[in-house]
């Protein structure tokens, strides 16, 4: 019997341990710390036992330590220009997905374009905060630095190349993608096909599109007829319209560098009294959910945002896992989808 007054103890319960999982899988510890470190050298029913055995007993895997482990941060930084872009939040669900599979978080930095930004940035992967990068912006500002310092990181680049580097690539082939559109628009009757360009410049998507569409008329046997650069914004394209507006000879058929600028320039349009398609048939790039349901619904050509994502994740995971391999850039196509924006061109008798 307890003294008066005294307090009567609580039994502690100690949380499962390796050892404890490992006895209720009927194997060794060593088998349950590869399970949960490198799944994939175990067999199908090894694993599953360690598996089940984690969740009967309850045992929580300490992630931290893993990592420490195993020098990892688990995470992968993906640095956006834009963060407001409809394209990058897109690619970003294809990112997450795949890097979930692999126990990878994403930490998102919307640099705003910002050089010096895009430079601090890279400490993330100094510090061991995250193991790789995912670029979207064309740029690897920090080279020359990161190459004294002896210290590259496993970088991809998304959507556009980055120059004068051996960073793998995966992005849509917009070549291609330029050249299948001027093709539709010719076969609909468009002689005169112009083409509002992106920064070709300065960014690789909006170069490869442009030299697509000059390759594509120039097979067809038909000039470059009218060619406005801008930038990949709504906002900027206004000046385009105005110039279009003010052409004599008016292209029947506009190849718009991204949808955001193919609204902005059908938007300008309507203010001034033309309609789309009846003046002039427009077609957009990338396939944000709006061009569906944008009046009129935009014929334009679909990136496939998840494909992307996914890819990008895979080769860097690879190149994290191989840091001397040489990895190739992989461009991946897309799909033309015609909508009410376009419409085929009467030939006057």
């Amino acid at each position: 019997m307890p003294l008066k007054g005294s307090r009567k103890q609580k039994k502690t319960v100690k949380p499962p341990t390796l050892a404890d999982v490992a006895k209720f899988a009927g194997v060794s510890t060593a088998t349950v710390s590869r399970a949960i470190s490198n799944p994939e050298v175990l067999k199908g029913k090894t694993k599953q036992r360690v598996q089940e055995a984690i969740e009967k007993t309850g045992y929580v895997v300490n992630e931290a330590a893993r990592s420490l482990r195993k020098n990892k941060a688990g995470a992968i930084l993906v640095m956006v220009p834009a963060a407001s872009s409809q394209f990058f939040s897109l690619v970003l669900s294809g990112l997450e997905s795949e890097a979930s599979k692999s126990d990878y978080n994403i930490l998102v930095a919307n640099t705003g374009d910002d050089f010096e930004k895009e430079k601090q940035l890279f400490n993330y992967v100094k510090s061991k905060k995250a193991d790789g990068v995912l670029i979207f912006s064309g740029r690897f500002p920090s080279l020359n630095e990161l190459v004294e310092d002896s210290f590259t990181p496993p970088v991809v680049a998304v959507n556009e190349r980055i120059d004068k580097t051996d960073i793998p690539t995966v992005a849509v082939d917009g070549y291609q993608a330029a050249k299948i559109i001027v093709k539709f628009l010719h076969g609909m009757g468009h002689e005169r096909i112009g083409h509002v360009s992106g920064p070709s410049d300065r960014i690789s998507s909006a170069l490869d599109r442009l030299n697509g569409y000059r390759d594509g008329v120039n097979e067809l046997g038909i000039k470059s007829h009218w060619i406005y650069k801008t930038e990949y914004n709504i906002e900027s394209v206004v000046s385009a319209a105005r110039e279009w507006i003010s052409l004599t000879d008016r292209p029947s058929a506009v190849f718009c560098s991204c949808d955001e600028v193919a609204y902005g320039f059908n938007s300008m349009l309507y203010r001034s009294g033309f309609r789309v398609p009846k003046d002039v048939s427009v077609v957009g790039f990338d396939d944000i959910p709006l061009s569906e349901f944008s009046i009129p619904s935009l014929t334009t050509y679909h990136q496939p945002y998840k494909k992307i994502g996914i890819q990008a994740v895979k080769k860097l995971l690879q190149q994290i896992k191989n840091p001397k391999e040489k990895l190739e850039d992989e461009f991946i196509q897309g799909e033309l989808l015609i909508r009410e924006s376009t419409k085929r061109l009467e030939k006057l008798s």
